[in-house]
């Protein structure tokens, strides 16, 4: 049986999802039944639906999977809705803003017993899975540290995307997206990856600084910045690294 589609957030990065699920209906392993989206859907599929509020698209077409590709602050609650209407979840990353609201959705996967998966795609590169091999098998010593350290450029295209990129707060509503929160996610989980423990006491702040202790006490602390120097704050490049110390 093929399974069915549907996407919130088909504009910006959702354009790429729906690439991917083109790809794959034509493959036959997929069908998309419908996409939302609060501006207009750029040459929508004539068979598709099309609506501006994800709650009558789930309503509409009951699809098997939902790609939730929308700003990270409203993901919890469209995630829940989907999850409650019986499909499973694909959640674009950053997947959701704190500790309070991933345990939130853990009650909410308990109650559903659906599956809801986070677009961290770095996860399945295969220098990480090397990486991890080796460090598994003691290739490399004893493991102290792990850093991962990145630069990339953001001209003020990116930050004019939306309302919420790079923002705390919006309207009253917390954002929180950052260097740390969103281009470097992805690295972020990499080294979480490496370093292989489940994470105690996590402590975020504006400036994006987290530490992080495993439940076996090892320390992971991590920096990020939009603005770690003249040269990179010029050109609107977000800059930081991540480093995790085993004690």
């Amino acid at each position: 049986m093929t399974a069915t589609v549907a996407l919130i957030g088909a504009n910006g990065h959702g354009a790429s999802h729906r690439r991917v699920i083109a790809q794959l209906q034509e493959r036959g392993l997929v069908r998309l039944v419908g996409l939302c989206d609060i501006a207009p859907v750029e040459d929508p599929p004539p068979d598709v639906p099309v609506c501006r509020d994800h709650g009558e698209l789930l309503a509409q077409c009951s699809p098997d999977l939902v790609v939730v590709c929308t700003p990270p602050h409203t993901h919890l609650p469209i995630a829940s809705d989907a999850l409650r209407q019986g499909s499973d979840v694909l959640l674009e990353k950053p997947p959701l803003l704190d500790a309070a609201e991933h345990h939130a959705m853990l009650r909410v996967l308990a109650e559903t017993g659906r599956a809801c998966q986070v677009g961290f795609q770095a996860l399945a590169s295969p220098a990480l899975s090397e990486l991890v091999d080796a460090v598994n098998a003691g290739r490399l010593g004893s493991l102290a540290t792990v850093t991962a350290i990145g630069a990339w450029k953001r001209d003020d295209s990116y930050y004019s995307r939306g309302a919420w990129v790079g923002r705390t707060i919006v309207d009253g509503v917390r954002v929180l997206d950052g260097a740390l929160a969103n281009p470097f996610a992805h690295a972020v989980m990499q080294v979480l990856a490496i370093v292989d423990r489940p994470l105690t006491g996590v402590e975020v702040e504006r400036t994006a600084r987290a530490k992080c202790r495993s439940t076996t006490r090892q320390l992971c602390a991590c920096t990020s910045t939009v603005a770690c120097g003249r040269w990179w704050a010029s050109r609107s490049a977000p800059s930081g690294s991540f480093r995790a110390r085993l004690r």
